[in-house]
């Protein structure tokens, strides 16, 4: 449990951090890690995740999204590959 949650902090950080001078590959690979974290578990997390990809206004970018879209890895059950889900 307590890998996971460093999993979902540091997606979180990344999220509420980004700002348009920075690559957005720490947040890909953050992205990555997540995909072994159990979604049932740490669902306040889960949530502070998502408010926090939605509510950063830098990852509204139109090439941000698009260097994180991932429709495939979306479609299997990773929504936060999928922007239009955040």
């Amino acid at each position: 449990m307590a890998t996971e949650n460093r999993a979902l902090a540091q997606a979180i950080a990344e999220a509420r951090e980004f700002e348009p001078e920075r690559y957005p590959g720490g947040l890909m690979m953050a992205f990555f890690r997540l995909m072994d974290v159990p979604q049932d578990e740490a669902p306040e997390l889960w949530a502070e995740l998502r408010r926090a990809l939605r509510e950063n206004p830098h990852l509204r970018d139109p090439d941000v999204r698009a260097f994180l879209e991932h429709r495939e890895l979306a479609e299997r059950g990773y929504w936060w590959f999928d922007p239009d889900r955040w």
